[in-house]
């Protein structure tokens, strides 16, 4: 994956892969049919509040927890305590839509029962 944004609003594969010329989605463009020309995928991206952010690891709970909270107290020793830090890197569970992302079907995450069971780690950009 490249560092390319989307917008806003969330394209995914079926624009990344489209075939037609015109753009339907909320990209604008920017991102259409992009993986048939052999450009890699961008970086997924979410909004949360007026904050941006970009996927950076999908794995199991408990290193999903680590990664949030190791983000978290290195910048606190960086930059002391204060509201900056706030929602720097947070972990979520992926939802089912999020489950259906090729990223994390390669990632193969699941619980005892075969349910995907992943976690997204979201670092504000």
């Amino acid at each position: 994956m490249n560092d390319t944004s989307f917008g806003v609003g969330t394209c995914g594969e079926a624009c990344w892969s489209a075939k037609e010329d015109v753009c339907r989605c909320s990209c604008g463009g920017r991102n259409h049919g992009i993986t048939r020309t052999g450009t890699p995928a961008p970086v997924r991206q979410c909004r949360r509040g007026m904050w941006q952010y970009k996927l950076t690891a999908i794995c199991d709970f408990p290193q999903a927890y680590r990664m949030a909270d190791d983000a978290f107290h290195t910048w606190v020793r960086e930059h002391g305590y204060g509201e900056p830090w706030k929602d720097r890197t947070f972990c979520a569970k992926a939802t089912p839509s999020q489950c259906r992302w090729a990223e994390v079907v390669n990632a193969n995450i699941v619980n005892t029962r075969g349910v995907p069971d992943a976690y997204l780690v979201w670092t504000r950009v």
